[in-house]
């Protein structure tokens, strides 16, 4: 059987289900009518009638354009245009386009050969639910790929004054990266080096394991707000106090994991001469600082959360955990544990 026919079968029974809404009755007819050419050898004529599509975001005609520049079907094989259409798709969910890219990135055809991203391709196959046919032998491929392929980078350490951000195995796309120890002026210069090493590592959905007894309040702020607006996600398994919690409060998603977690709340402070005070006054400023925080990361339950901060003493501790921390709006989700975190418990 010729190449181009045995080809030819692979698109039609592969690519058709990639098809996944047709917005009207021109494009799925557009797209019908693709098919029939292609299935006839009139490749060009496919391409002519799936570039239209896909120029409108129709993903079977992008997913099918990929696969006829991938090997030359129709038009000159162009390895970086395959990768470019397959990514359109994938990043919408279609499993096919995902182990596409995946295989993609781990052989270095059309991108970068990176590994790190064909994890993260990969991971997202075996976590796709796609209801179709041919998803579980893809998921499967994909796990069995992904046993191949050399284990990523863990344990990787980016230290600061006072403690250190640590990743956990880049893996799925979600990476789990430990920020232990005081919280410091530097932990929040040596942030944007995490930012930049975890987009390195291939990840783009990003948990912060906080695990700390606080530190600088205004430093807490500003980490907190660097958390939501990059898109991070906090957890805690154990405690997380002070000016972590605000750290914490700052995740788009915010999770407790496991009966040991819990976040510490307390007055704001001064500390001169290494003498400590607390800022009792509701119009100091460490205490608009919070206040103006709480309102803006918890809209629906700032006046609580405030009100219990302003009544715990700066040298005592608030302890939050379970069904109060949801109710208060500090936590979003509560959650056994059913994985082993790849990180050390805590920061010696």
């Amino acid at each position: 059987m010729p190449e181009t026919k045995r080809l030819s079968r692979f698109v039609a029974a592969l690519l058709v289900a990639a098809s996944l809404c047709v917005p009207t009755l021109v494009s799925a007819s557009g797209f019908a009518q693709g098919l029939d050419a292609y299935d006839k050898g009139k490749y060009s004529e496919a391409v002519e009638l799936w570039t239209r599509l896909a120029n409108d975001g129709h993903q079977g005609a992008l997913f099918n354009l990929a696969v006829m520049y991938e090997h030359g079907v129709g038009v000159r094989k162009d390895l970086k245009q395959a990768a470019n259409l397959y990514r359109k798709v994938a990043i919408k969910g279609d499993i096919a386009a995902q182990f596409a890219m995946a295989a993609m990135y781990e052989k270095g055809m059309g991108v970068e050969l990176n590994l790190n991203e064909a994890r993260k391709w990969y991971g997202r196959v075996k976590l796709n639910r796609d209801p179709g046919s041919d998803a579980k032998t893809l998921q499967q491929s994909a796990e069995v790929k992904l046993s191949l392929l050399p284990k990523p980078e863990i344990n990787v350490e980016v230290p600061y004054e006072g403690g250190r951000f640590i990743f956990s195995e880049a893996s799925d796309g979600y990476c789990v990266i430990a920020l232990q120890g005081e919280i410091t002026r530097d932990t929040t210069f040596q942030f944007i080096e995490v930012i930049k090493k975890s987009k390195q590592m291939g990840c783009e959905t990003n948990w912060i394991l906080l695990e700390s007894t606080g530190g600088l309040i205004a430093d807490g702020i500003k980490l907190g707000r660097e958390m939501h607006f990059e898109g991070y996600r906090t957890i805690t398994r154990d405690y997380c106090a002070s000016s972590c919690g605000l750290i914490f409060m700052g995740g788009v998603e915010r999770v407790l994991y496991g009966s040991k977690a819990r976040i510490g709340l307390h007055q704001p402070s001064l500390t001169r001469l290494d003498t400590k005070t607390c800022q009792t006054e509701f119009d100091s400023a460490g205490a608009k600082e919070i206040q103006s925080f709480l309102k803006f990361m918890l809209p629906d339950s700032a006046s609580k959360v405030f009100e219990i901060i302003m009544k715990t003493s700066c040298k005592s501790m608030t302890w939050v955990s379970g069904k109060q921390a949801i109710d208060l709006g500090i936590a979003t989700k509560l959650e056994e544990p059913n994985l082993i975190l790849k990180i050390p418990q805590k920061f010696n």
